[in-house]
């Protein structure tokens, strides 16, 4: 029987790695942009593991920000600054769900914060990517 020839292992090695959609397999990648939220506010997920939250009545400034973890079904939210919203260091825990492309619902696990429940309690709408 002969042996695999490399040209094999390696394209099966980088596809192994990175996956097929280009992400390098981060399955936070789905979550990066803009995401709207009943009652009005946006959500904004980015590469660097932040995330910030601005609502219109309030104005174009995030009203709290922090830290995000995504493994692909549980994401973990927890706030490292804001002056409305939550206090620093309190952390929100949700089963993540894509209902398509552009629909994201939120479950919640737990939740240190009650002003971050209302936004996570509808499903989110991806604004931009």
């Amino acid at each position: 029987m002969r042996a695999p020839s490399r040209a094999l292992v390696v394209v099966v090695l980088v596809f192994g790695a990175y996956g097929c959609d280009g992400s390098g397999g981060d399955p936070a990648a789905d979550l990066y942009g803009e995401w709207r939220t009943n009652p009005g506010s946006i959500m904004s997920f980015l590469e660097d593991g932040s995330f910030n939250t601005v609502y219109a009545p309030w104005g174009p400034e995030p009203f709290g920000w922090g830290t995000y973890t995504f493994d692909g079904q549980t994401l973990t939210l927890v706030t490292t600054g804001g002056d409305r919203g939550c206090p620093e260091g309190q952390t929100g825990i949700y089963e993540a769900r894509f209902t398509d492309d552009n629909s994201l619902s939120l479950s919640l696990v737990e939740e240190e914060c009650g002003a971050r429940t209302e936004i996570a309690a509808s499903p989110m709408i991806r604004q931009s990517p």
